[in-house]
């Protein structure tokens, strides 16, 4: 879609090198995020799709991510 592919030119300029490091450092930036995303009340499906791109970029498989989203009390459908 037109949408994604915006937001993965957006991905892809962004240098995730020093997150990449060490699995501690995606995960915080993850947890990070979906604290931002979260700040309304829920995380819209737009911005879920989002941070499920970055997740790969840091490397945080599926699994990973879903208890992260666990871990920030963030339910899924």
């Amino acid at each position: 879609s037109a949408a994604s592919d915006v937001y993965k030119r957006q991905l892809y300029s962004i240098d995730y090198t020093l997150f990449r490091k060490e699995k501690f450092y995606g995960v915080n930036l993850m947890t990070g995020l979906l604290s931002i995303a979260l700040a309304d009340g829920f995380i819209h499906p737009a911005e879920k799709i989002y941070l499920e791109e970055i997740a790969k970029e840091l490397h945080i498989s599926t699994d990973e991510f879903s208890s992260i989203l666990e871990t920030c009390h963030i339910k899924q459908d």
